[in-house]
């Protein structure tokens, strides 16, 4: 494969192939899709695979670990055109199950012809080696969830696979999960497992001003390993509780791109202090749901986008279909949208002619309806009214009834506004009030 398998002229491009061919860092090349452009060996090894093998495939096909931390950092750099420096992420170890590796990665936007990123080169540096089978014995299983949990179709079903397989693995003999409210003052669980029934039909929301380990966490960003000394130091009253007596806890926020979602708690019979591998496993496994449960979010939001638009479009289309009024839809810039027949003859232009026009250059003669437009656009508010317009190619003015009306999202937002106008005959004029 090689180096740089795209034109990338002038100094860019030659810097690109001096970094890629020189580096003694794994460095790879990424296109818009998140496919390889090129990479080195380093990088190759590190993914157990020869550099050819990557030729055109997606980071997904040839590293599916480190697919879901790495994309969306690639992701914002294409979004945003600015570097990112010193991210962390955590893969896998090929050929050596239950190995991690920590890497320090490096983003850089690299510009097309257009002057839009291209693409975005990543230098790997690795920080350490993480074994999960020293010094404590952590079971491989649960680092395999750290890497299978992200393809979990649901929030529900990385819950059900946290409570249900990650749990036992750890030793723990209660946990909970929770993400915290839209107002963002309370955690709503979403699932436990180990506590009895009174204890969660009594705290289905646990309010942030509480003072337990679980909102320590969230309030702080911060991840509590406490032994039975450290909850009686730390929580004295909380100590003699029954849910928290003679127990040691773990509270690990679920944090993702700086954003705290929610915690995962989990509870243990008191025991010695927790180790480093097992601090390592258990902060990957709530770094991996925190990740996830964002990936599904997003995905649920474009979802509901896409339909909405499907939505909005049927409703255009049925509207315009056999209208005899003329009917446009314009944007917040005041941009035709969409016109049907009627409403391109009042103008005098072909229909064709008007969709990405701005209203004033179509209908540079309709000022009042221009205004009426703005004062909707402005409060949401539609309006009716008998308006002087000039005729199509200058041939004196015409009475048309006019009426805007604001075309709303589901969650209220103002997407576009519609316009209807109906000439009127001489007749029908003069039952109309007089303009002012």
């Amino acid at each position: 494969m090689p180096d740089v398998p795209f034109s990338i002229p002038g100094a860019a491009g030659e810097f690109l192939q001096t970094l890629i061919h020189t580096s003694s860092a794994g460095a790879a090349l990424f296109d818009r899709k998140i496919h390889y452009l090129a990479l080195n060996a380093t990088h190759a090894l590190a993914n157990g695979r020869h550099v050819e093998e990557h030729a055109g495939q997606s980071l997904e096909t040839m590293a599916p670990s480190l697919a879901f931390p790495l994309t969306r950092l690639l992701r914002k750099v294409f979004e945003e055109g600015q570097a990112l420096q010193g991210q962390r992420v955590i893969r896998d170890v090929p050929g050596q199950p239950g190995q991690l590796q920590t890497w320090t990665v490096d983003l850089l936007p690299v510009p097309g012809a257009s002057g839009e990123v291209a693409a975005a080169c990543v230098l790997f540096t690795p920080a350490d080696l993480r074994s999960a089978q020293a010094p404590n014995h952590v079971p491989e299983r649960l680092w395999d969830l750290t890497l299978t949990l992200p393809r979990a179709q649901s929030v529900e079903a990385v819950v059900n696979a946290v409570m249900e397989e990650a749990v036992p693995l750890t030793g723990a003999v209660a946990a909970g999960m929770s993400l915290l409210n839209e107002e963002r003052t309370a955690l709503k669980v979403l699932g436990a497992t180990g506590y009895d029934a009174s204890t969660l039909h009594a705290w289905p929301s646990v309010p942030l001003t509480l003072n337990i380990p679980a909102t320590t966490a969230v309030n702080e960003a911060r991840t509590l390993f406490l032994t039975e000394s450290d909850l009686r130091s730390l929580y004295p009253d909380l100590a003699v509780a029954p849910t928290y007596a003679g127990m040691a806890h773990v509270a690990l926020p679920l944090v993702d791109d700086d954003t705290v979602l929610g915690c995962l708690t989990l509870a243990f019979p008191n025991r010695s202090p927790f180790t480093p591998s097992e601090q390592r496993v258990m902060t990957a496994l709530a770094a991996t749901c925190a990740g996830t449960i964002t990936a599904l979010h997003r995905r649920a939001a474009e979802q509901a986008a896409r339909q909405e638009l499907e939505r909005t479009a049927a409703f255009l289309n049925s509207v315009m279909n056999g209208a005899p009024s003329g009917i446009a839809f314009v944007d917040l810039k005041l941009r035709f949208i969409q016109v049907n027949a009627a409403f391109a003859e009042q103008t005098g232009h072909p229909v064709t002619a008007h969709p990405g026009a701005r209203w004033g250059d179509v209908v540079p003669g309709w000022a009042a309806i221009t205004q009426a437009l703005a004062i909707t656009r402005q409060t949401r508010q539609g309006s009716r009214q008998t308006v002087t317009a000039s005729r199509p190619g200058g041939a004196g003015d015409q009475v048309m009834e006019m009426e805007v009306t604001p075309v709303l999202t589901l969650r209220g937002e103002l997407l576009a506004l519609k316009c209807s106008v109906t000439p009127l005959s001489v007749a029908a004029q003069e039952t109309q009030p007089s303009l002012p």
